[in-house]
């Protein structure tokens, strides 16, 4: 006869909290840097969508103008905490067009720059850089999740509760 013994982890309430904001701070830094330098080299990200070959010129140049902004904006509330739920929601479908742009680069065979931030010059679209995007796609979730979590039990308690 055996014996089992089931073993309990103690986790504080706060560890989860924390790394939920960890994860938040993360992605809102990684969203900044890449609308900044998207704004710092507005033709090089132009060409960047333009070699994705999803988008014609009209529809391009509107991407290219309004992407950055929606990065940024979403990185700083991600960052500084304001509207948390909208930014997360924001964050994951960036990541989910992201990492559906990068499918379809792979599925087409083309190598062309990423446009990722920290990739540099001579990142291309792989594999990798999918699998990161993807990655990023389950942080973002997982902030959207907790954060509508948060909202709704605050909206339980009601006011003064």
């Amino acid at each position: 006869m055996t014996i089992v013994s089931r073993h309990r982890v103690f986790v504080p309430p706060w560890a989860g909290r924390l790394l939920v904001l960890a994860l938040r701070l993360l992605l809102g830094a990684i969203l900044l840097i890449s609308g900044l330098g998207k704004l710092r080299q507005p033709y090089d990200f132009l060409i960047n969508v333009y070699a994705y070959q999803v988008l014609g010129p009209p529809w391009g140049r509107y991407l290219a103008i309004i992407l950055p902004h929606v990065e940024i904006v979403t990185g700083a509330c991600l960052l500084t905490g304001s509207l948390v739920l909208g930014a997360s929601a924001s964050a994951t479908f960036l990541m989910l067009v992201f990492a559906a742009a990068q499918a379809w680069v792979l599925y087409r065979s083309l190598v062309i720059p990423c446009g990722c931030p920290g990739a540099g010059d001579r990142g291309v679209v792989t594999t990798v850089t999918l699998a990161r995007t993807i990655a990023f796609g389950v942080i973002a979730a997982i902030t959207f999740a907790h954060s509508a979590i948060r909202q709704r039990a605050v909206a339980r308690q009601g006011p003064g509760g």
